[in-house]
């Protein structure tokens, strides 16, 4: 269900929905110790309709996601990265990074 017909439905704005899920969210992140990750998936993804994007670091044995991030760049793989290490995984033990091969 959309954000926006969970807002309709609850008789709030759409605004309060992103908020309650983005606290959620980060609580639910944050409490999650990660234990090493030795093969790190890497996407970007649209975020909402426009070029609004997110870089998504997810561990490959373990199908989870390890670190998020806005942006789709660079800067975007760093702070995934931060996020990353944040909870408790090691970068250095990294062992494989998949990732498409587009130019973003």
């Amino acid at each position: 269900m959309s954000n926006s017909k969970i807002a309709e439905r609850l008789s709030i704005g759409s605004k309060r929905v992103f908020g309650i899920i983005r606290r959620h969210v980060s609580e639910a992140l944050s409490t999650q110790p990660l234990d090493t990750v030795k093969e790190l998936s890497v996407d970007e993804t649209s975020a909402k309709k426009g070029h609004d994007y997110v870089t998504i670091l997810a561990d490959r044995e373990r199908k989870k996601v390890v670190g998020v991030a806005v942006g789709k760049d660079y800067e975007g793989f760093a702070h995934a990265l931060i996020d990353l290490v944040i909870r408790g995984a090691c970068r250095e033990e990294v062992r494989t990074v998949t990732m498409d091969m587009s130019p973003s």
